[in-house]
């Protein structure tokens, strides 16, 4: 389920090794969704309603009370997805990075999903693809 819009209303923070400070940005993009256990996902995340009355699921409805839900709990896991990736030395520790290294972002914010809400485990979903539109520090930050 590709183009599920993510974006932050204010500042995330998140401890910075490269810059050795505490940093905050906002953040834009879209991730993709992907099915990984159909079945867990049916059971875990459509409602009764859709599966009793041959509704139809569209996870693009703005109504859309689980597309929402995910929502919230993407945005919630930014901050350390971020904190994740610019401290993995692997990654360059730079959040410069993240816009040309969306794979390495996904599977940062993948992981801090998963972490927190297991949605692999409990749900049969998984971040596949992350693109960061913006990622703009605050001003403290730049300073």
């Amino acid at each position: 389920m590709p183009n599920n819009k993510f974006g932050t209303q204010s500042v995330i923070y998140w401890d910075d090794s490269y810059l050795n400070a505490q940093v905050g940005a906002t953040a834009r993009g879209t991730y993709t969704l992907k099915v990984v256990d159909p079945i867990l996902f049916v059971r875990s995340l459509l409602p009764a309603s859709y599966l009793q009355n041959s509704e139809v699921f569209d996870f693009t409805d703005p109504g859309n009370e689980v597309a929402t839900q995910l929502f919230t709990e993407v945005v919630s896991s930014l901050a350390g997805a971020f904190s994740r990736y610019t401290n993995n030395p692997t990654m360059g520790n730079r959040i410069l990075n993240i816009q040309r290294d969306s794979v390495g972002f996904a599977l940062s914010l993948s992981q801090s999903v998963e972490d927190a809400y297991r949605w692999t485990a409990d749900r049969g979903l998984a971040i596949a693809k992350v693109a960061s539109v913006g990622i703009e520090y605050d001003e403290e930050t730049r300073e």
